[in-house]
C-alpha cells in the first residue's frame, strides 16, 4: 500500500479544525415539555396562550375567537377565509403566530405571507425572526428548530457553514425569507418561509428540500393587503384583486390549491377588502366582518355632555381625567344598551371598551373611526355622485401640449402662489371661457431642482436663497421675483404670446396677512395682484355672498371681493364649494368642455401634484337645522396639500375674469338662508 503524505501544513490543519469548531453548535438540547407541546400541535389558541402569552396578555373577545378557529381551518384542513377586523386589535400579531405555529409543529411545509407593501412584507418577516430568537419557551420545546437560530447570535451569514453533530443545518435566516433547520426527525426540517408586498414579485415561488425535492407554498396568508391611498384607487383595487385571485392563488401551481387566510380593514366602499368580504362577488373567502361597537348606547345626551367635558379638560390642559370621573359616576345610564366586541380592550386611564371606543372615535373622527374601527366607512362626497379620483387617476390626465406652452384653445391665464414658512407653492393655468383648462407650470420657489417636494424636507428656503433678511423680508424678496418671473411672455402652440391676467396670492390667516396685501399694493404688478383668503363655509354656516353688497363689496361665483380697512383688496374663497369644483373638471374626460388636464409629461413626473391634489377628503355633510347640503374637505392626515390650494385659486381667478360654465346658471345668492342648498 503506497501512502501519499500529506500536503497541508500544520498551521493550516488547525485553521481548518478551528474553522470546523466555529460552525460546530454541538448537539441539540433535550426537548423541555413533550407534553405541553403536543397539547399545543392541533390547537392553536393553546399555542397562543402558552408560547405567546406575552402578545396575548388580554382576555380573548369572541371575534378573536372565531379568527383563531379560520387560522386553524386553513392551517391544518385547508380553505379560504378572509375576516375584517378593526384597527389594533392583533389580526397581525395572531397572522404572525400562525405561520410559526404551522411550521414548528410541521402543518406546513412552505408558507408566504403577503404585506400591503415590500416594507410591510419585510417588517413582518423581521417581527417573526424576532420571535425565534427571543421566545425562551419556543427553545424550550422546539430545539430543533430554535437552537440552531438561536446559534447563529443574530449573524445570518453564519447559516452557510453551520453543522448540528457534523451535519450542516443547511439554514437561510435573509430578511425576506427563511429556511428552517434541516435535522433529522424534525417536522419542521427544511420548511420554508418567504415574505413579500402584493404588488411585488410573487409569481414563481418555488424552493427545493434538502433531499432535492421542489415544493411550492401551501399556506398563504396576506395580512392588510391595501394602503390609504391603494384603497381609493380604483385602478389599484383593481389590480390588487387580480393579484389576490391569479397570482396569490395559483402560487401552489397549476391544478394545485392553496390554503389562505386575508385578515383586513375595510377603508373605503368598493375597496379591495369590502370586495373579498363580499360572498356574493367572492363566496369563495367566506368574508366575514366583525366591528368595534356593534350597538351604542341609548343615552347619547350623557355621552354629548361627555365629550364636552373631555374637549374642554384637554383644552384647559388636563388629561381628560374629567372626562372620565362623569363617566364614572354615570357608568350605568352610559353604558346602557351598549355593545362592545371586546370587554378588555380599554386603557388604564379608563374604565371600560364602551368609555375607550367613544374616545377612539372623539380622537381620530367619526369618518376614520367607522372605516378603521367599525369597517362600515362613510360614503365619501355625494351618494350619487362619489369623488372618486386617485393620484394614479390625475397622473394620467395629461394632454398633449408641452410644459409652459398654452393650448390654443384656452385664452384666459392665472396664477396662484400658496405662502409656507419655507418656500412658495405656485402654479399657472389656462382656461376657456367655459372653464375647461390646462396646468401650464407648477412648483416651489426656490426651485427644489428635484421632481418630488414635501415641505417637511424643503432645503433650499426662502432663508437661504435671501441670506441676510428675516422672514418678513425673505417672503417679500420671493412674491417679487416670482412674480415677475410668473409675469413674463407665456407662448402659444403657434408661437402666439399670452400674459397671465390674475395672480392670487393667500394672505394667510394673519402672520403673513400684511405682507400679501402690502406686496400687492405696491408692486408694480398691483392691476394683476389680488390677496386671497380661504374661507371653509360649511353646511351650518352661512354661503358666502348671503344677503346684498355692502360697500366696496363685488359678489361672484362663491366669491366675494372686499375692501379692507388699509383699502387694499381681498377676495374672500368658499373652498370647499371651489375644490369640490376643480375635482369634478379632473373627472370630466380630456377634451370635453369644462375639462381641465396636466402638461404633457410622464406620470410619475406629475406625483408630487398628484398626490397633493388627492390628499384631501370630501364628505357631504347635511344640517338638519338649515336643510343645506356641503361637500366638505378635510385633511386628517395633514398631508401636503398646497397644490390643491393653488389650483383652487387659479379657478377662482378665472372665475374673477369672466370665466363660466354656460351649462351652470350663476347662483343668486339670497336674503336669508335657503331650505336646502346643495354644492355637489
Amino acid at each position: 500500500m503506497i501512502h501519499i503524505a500529506s500536503t497541508e501544513s500544520p498551521q493550516a490543519k488547525y485553521d481548518r479544525r478551528k474553522s470546523q469548531d466555529r460552525r460546530e453548535i454541538g448537539s441539540l438540547p433535550e426537548v423541555s415539555d413533550s407534553a405541553r407541546r403536543l397539547s399545543c400541535r392541533d390547537d392553536f389558541r393553546h399555542q397562543c396562550e402558552t408560547y405567546h402569552s406575552e402578545l396575548f396578555s388580554r382576555a380573548w373577545s369572541d371575534d378573536h375567537l372565531k379568527a383563531i378557529a379560520k387560522l386553524q381551518q386553513a392551517v391544518i384542513e385547508g380553505g379560504q377565509f378572509a375576516f375584517a377586523m378593526p384597527r389594533a386589535s392583533g389580526k397581525t400579531t395572531l397572522c404572525l403566530v400562525a405561520c410559526m405555529w404551522a411550521l414548528l409543529h410541521g402543518h406546513r411545509k412552505f408558507v408566504v405571507l403577503i404585506g400591503a407593501e415590500a416594507q410591510a412584507a419585510l417588517d413582518l418577516m423581521d417581527n417573526i425572526r424576532t420571535e425565534f430568537e427571543n421566545n425562551d419557551m419556543l427553545l424550550q420545546d422546539f430545539p430543533e428548530v430554535i437552537f440552531p437560530i438561536v446559534s447563529l447570535e443574530g449573524i445570518a451569514h453564519r447559516c452557510n457553514g453551520q453543522t448540528l453533530d457534523g451535519e450542516r443545518t443547511q439554514m437561510t435566516w435573509a430578511n425576506d425569507r427563511a429556511v428552517l433547520p434541516t435535522v433529522a426527525g424534525s417536522k419542521a426540517s427544511g420548511a420554508m418561509l418567504r415574505v413579500a408586498g402584493i404588488t411585488g414579485r410573487i409569481r414563481g415561488m418555488i424552493s427545493k428540500t434538502p433531499d432535492g425535492k421542489s415544493i411550492r407554498p401551501d399556506l398563504v396568508i396576506v395580512d392588510d393587503p391595501q394602503t390609504d391611498d391603494s384603497a381609493r384607487s380604483v385602478s389599484q383595487n383593481d389590480q390588487r384583486e387580480r393579484i389576490l385571485a391569479g397570482a396569490i392563488l395559483g402560487l401552489a401551481g397549476p391544478g394545485q390549491s392553496i390554503s389562505a387566510v386575508m385578515p383586513c380593514t375595510i377603508i373605503r366602499h368598493q375597496d379591495m377588502a369590502e370586495r373579498i368580504l363580499d360572498r356574493s362577488r367572492h363566496p369563495e373567502w367566506r368574508g366575514e366582518k366583525t366591528r368595534l361597537v356593534y350597538d351604542w348606547p341609548t343615552n347619547l345626551k350623557l355621552w354629548e355632555q361627555y365629550s364636552d367635558i373631555w374637549a374642554g379638560d384637554l383644552r384647559n390642559g388636563g388629561t381628560g381625567q374629567a372626562a372620565t370621573d362623569f363617566y364614572g359616576e354615570n357608568r350605568i345610564e352610559m353604558d346602557a344598551g351598549s355593545k362592545v366586541a371586546w370587554a378588555a380592550r380599554f386603557e388604564e386611564t379608563e374604565l371600560s371598551a364602551m368609555q375607550h371606543a367613544w374616545n377612539l372615535k372623539l380622537r381620530v373622527g367619526e369618518e376614520a373611526f367607522n372605516s378603521e374601527y367599525q369597517n362600515e366607512p362613510d360614503d365619501i362626497g355625494s351618494s350619487s355622485r362619489p369623488i372618486t379620483l386617485t393620484s394614479d387617476d390625475l397622473t394620467a390626465k395629461t394632454n398633449k401640449v408641452p410644459r409652459r406652452i398654452v393650448p390654443n384653445e384656452y385664452q384666459t391665464l392665472t396664477a396662484f402662489i400658496d405662502i409656507s414658512q419655507k418656500c412658495l407653492w405656485w402654479t399657472v393655468c389656462a382656461f376657456d371661457e367655459k372653464f375647461g383648462g390646462a396646468i401650464l407650470d407648477y412648483g416651489l420657489w426656490p426651485d427644489q431642482k428635484q421632481r418630488y417636494s414635501r415641505l417637511q424636507t424643503v432645503t433650499k428656503t426662502l432663508q437661504r436663497k435671501y441670506k441676510g433678511h428675516g422672514m418678513e423680508a425673505a417672503i417679500l424678496n420671493g412674491l417679487e421675483d416670482l412674480t415677475a418671473n410668473l409675469s413674463n411672455v407665456w407662448r402659444g402652440e403657434t408661437g402666439t404670446e399670452h400674459r397671465i391676467e390674475k395672480i392670487l396670492i393667500d394672505e394667510g390667516d394673519g402672520e403673513h396677512t400684511q405682507i400679501v396685501r402690502n406686496f400687492c399694493r405696491r408692486s408694480e404688478l398691483s392691476g394683476i395682484l389680488i390677496p386671497a383668503k380661504g374661507r371653509g363655509v360649511k353646511a351650518s354656516t352661512r354661503p358666502l355672498c348671503d344677503g346684498r353688497p355692502k360697500q366696496g363689496e363685488r359678489f361672484g361665483h362663491f366669491w366675494k371681493m372686499i375692501r379692507n380697512r388699509d383699502n387694499s383688496r381681498t377676495v374672500h374663497v368658499d373652498v370647499n364649494y371651489w375644490k369640490t369644483f376643480l375635482m369634478r373638471r379632473f373627472e370630466v374626460p380630456t377634451g370635453d368642455d369644462g375639462a381641465v388636464s396636466l402638461y404633457h409629461a410622464r406620470p410619475r413626473e406629475h406625483q408630487m401634484i398628484a398626490d397633493q391634489l388627492t390628499a384631501e377628503y370630501p364628505k357631504e355633510i347635511e344640517d338638519v337645522s338649515t336643510g343645506n347640503r356641503v361637500i366638505e374637505w378635510a385633511n386628517p392626515r395633514n398631508r401636503d396639500n398646497h397644490f390643491m390650494d393653488t389650483m383652487v385659486g387659479c379657478l377662482v381667478g378665472a372665475s374673477i375674469s369672466g370665466c363660466t360654465l354656460t351649462a351652470q346658471q350663476p347662483v343668486k345668492e339670497p336674503r336669508k338662508r335657503r331650505k336646502s342648498v346643495s354644492y355637489i
